[in-house]
């Protein structure tokens, strides 16, 4: 079984799939690339538009499962890749992509 996890921060927000059994992360992927802007109306006032952070939850969620399902397809096409697991293949595939 896998975990999806979401990590929504002020500079991003960052995906993770999670192998629930190992405790180890096969993916992840964060947006945007640069930090998040912050709206500051007043001194001391910090505010972020909430439809950035859904937008940035979709990317994320969208790259961390393209990079399952290409994992997942490297993993059947190439024959050295047989017998590894999916945090190998996710790795594989984002070293050769």
């Amino acid at each position: 079984m896998f975990l999806l996890g979401y990590d929504i921060g002020s500079s991003s927000v960052k995906a993770s799939l999670v192998d629930a059994e190992t405790g180890k992360c096969v993916a992840s992927a964060f947006y945007p690339e640069k930090e998040a802007p912050i709206i500051s109306k007043q001194p001391g006032w910090a505010e972020q538009d909430p439809a950035m952070w859904l937008g940035n939850l979709k990317l994320s969620t969208a790259d961390v499962l393209h990079q399952l399902v290409a994992a997942v397809f490297v993993w059947r096409l190439v024959p050295e890749t047989k017998g590894k697991t999916l945090e190998e293949m996710t790795k594989f595939w984002r070293e050769h992509k």
